[in-house]
């Protein structure tokens, strides 16, 4: 294995994070070995099957990073003496630069130093501006030698959440619909609470679910909420790393929202934008992103309906496009929004009888 290899399950450890450590970022890291022999005879049983002797990974906001996890881990399968002769011997392995300052925890680069751990791989510096490569310069201030920037492209994008907030000082935003395959998300005919109007099947819908518990936010507009009387939740997606609700967002700037809407039960946290804090005479969009900027939130999904789509366009709010197409026409209605010139598809697959497209805007 190789340096890109480990790298690479850093990833996939972060990933199992997912959304329980935002506003963290999502981090993995990889402790191994080149070299097994005059460890000292304790009577472990190594293989030469795998150099990995600890990995681990940032599971929850407040909680242990993924480097002390890591080093945590090799302590556990090895005695004391054995996994301190380990970790003298051994390379990190991390996606993102070790932090060096006080926050919830202790800063991660003075256990590795304190460890004696002589190299630390990373793929990305951390822009945020409390570390910005100042954990790299205090590795090497020590004598650790620190290799940065292995797949860093990879590791940028597996942060992007983060890494948005932290340099636009706003979520990273989702655009996401269904549409018919002539490109209309509702019926012309759609009447306020009649129900909600399903285009894709049991498959996509499983997948919107999914796409909800990864992320902090979701907001859709009032019309939407009139409509669809939606509950904006994750009930039909279950994960062991992650069940949290997204932050549910509306705007009621006009006093017209019956109680009785399922957007204002207690299942989750709401957060309603009306005349009492949004001033209407300044860009209302921009006062939305200051909020969940100060609530330091990684993350957004604006899912509807085509009037706040059109609006978070307009006003060059997005990152990235989902588009859930279903193989039905409707042949007239409400015209789905057109996908931004800026943007590339990233990925394309099948749900059921639906098809997903991913967008990215170009960085």
């Amino acid at each position: 294995m190789n340096d890109f290899d480990y790298i690479r399950i850093c990833f996939s450890l972060a990933e199992k994070g997912m959304n329980s450590v935002s506003p963290n970022p999502r981090v993995g890291a990889v402790l191994a070995v080149n070299d097994f022999s005059n460890a000292g005879d304790t009577g472990t049983n190594v293989t030469g099957n795998s150099h990995i002797i600890g990995e681990g990974w940032h599971t929850q906001y407040g909680g242990a990073h993924a480097e002390v996890n890591a080093i945590d881990n090799v302590r556990q399968r090895y005695d004391i003496h054995y996994a301190g002769e380990l970790l003298r011997k051994s390379t990190l392995y991390v996606n993102l630069e070790p932090c060096s300052h006080y926050g919830k925890t202790p800063p991660c680069v003075n256990l590795i130093i304190k460890c004696g751990i002589p190299h630390v791989v990373i793929s990305c510096l951390d822009p945020n501006p409390l570390v910005n490569g100042a954990g790299v310069r205090q590795l090497r201030s020590a004598g650790i030698k620190v290799t940065t920037g292995v797949l860093e492209k990879e590791g940028a994008f597996l942060n992007r959440r983060f890494f948005t907030r932290i340099t636009k000082n706003r979520p990273y935003i989702i655009l996401k619909w269904a549409q018919s395959a002539d490109e209309f998300i509702a019926p012309s005919n759609m009447h306020p609470l009649q129900g909600s109007f399903r285009l894709t099947g049991d498959e996509t819908q499983i997948e919107n679910h999914k796409l909800r518990a990864n992320e902090d936010a979701i907001i859709v507009g009032t019309n939407t909420l009139l409509t669809d009387n939606p509950q904006l939740n994750t009930r039909l997606f279950k994960s062991e790393y992650c069940c949290k609700n997204p932050l549910r967002i509306s705007f009621d700037m006009h006093n017209i929202l019956p109680n009785t809407l399922k957007f204002f039960d207690a299942s989750q946290p709401t957060l309603l934008f009306t005349s009492k804090n949004i001033d209407p005479q300044k860009p209302i969009l921009k006062q939305v992103m200051q909020e969940l900027n100060k609530r330091k939130l990684n993350s957004l999904i604006v899912e509807g309906g085509a009037k706040l789509l059109n609006s978070f366009i307009k006003e060059d709010l997005y990152d990235e496009v989902r588009i859930y197409t279903a193989p039905v026409r409707l042949g007239n209605g409400l015209k789905a929004p057109a996908i931004p010139n800026d943007v590339e598809m990233i990925e394309e697959k099948m749900s059921g009888q639906d098809i997903i497209r991913i967008y990215a805007r170009h960085i």
